[in-house]
């Protein structure tokens, strides 16, 4: 919640570094490790080879990431199956996480990312543990990077959450733009 209040208040700062994309997939990864551990979920992974490093505040991209993949994890049934890709797509860099779970209703896709909404499924008797705040800070994190997050569902096709980064401004070209003028 103290995270939440200074993300909201504006007063979380962001330390812009060049950044592999790969790296940041890793370090979700590692921080997932222990739900893999703890259950039977079939995970598969793909990052595109040849991404540019991105000007992120890495350990907040790692954040929002780790976030989608507890979301899939949290909101599958108990054959958990997720999918996380990163690959590159008009001038961006894309984090995707895919689950099988029940699906998001099209109506409920555009409240996703606001504080304390929680979709809830009169057909499950026990909701899944949560503030309702965790795609709301993805979506702070991924705003202040200058990124878009979004949500692609269907009922019973499960859904898809994904983060995307622009490429363009790495700290590098901003250096080379700044000494052009």
């Amino acid at each position: 919640l103290l995270g939440w209040a200074r993300m909201e208040a504006g007063k979380r700062s962001y330390q812009m570094v060049d950044a592999s994309p790969s790296r940041i997939v890793d370090a979700a990864l590692s921080a997932f490790k222990l739900q893999l551990v703890m259950d039977d979920v079939k995970l598969s992974t793909e990052v595109q080879g040849d991404l540019p490093t991105i000007a992120v505040d890495s350990a907040a991209v790692t954040e929002a990431l780790l976030n989608l993949l507890q979301n899939a994890y949290k909101y599958t049934g108990p054959q958990k199956i997720i999918a996380l890709r990163c690959f590159r797509r008009a001038g961006h860099v894309v984090f995707s996480v895919s689950d099988n779970g029940p699906g998001i209703p099209k109506t409920e896709q555009r409240r996703m990312f606001e504080k304390f909404y929680r979709l809830t499924r009169p057909e499950v008797a026990m909701q899944p543990p949560g503030t309702g705040l965790g795609l709301s800070m993805v979506y702070h994190i991924v705003a202040a990077h200058g990124g878009i997050t979004s949500v692609d569902s269907e009922l019973g096709q499960g859904a898809t959450f994904s983060i995307l980064l622009p490429i363009e401004m790495t700290r590098s070209t901003r250096r080379a733009r700044e000494r052009a003028k």
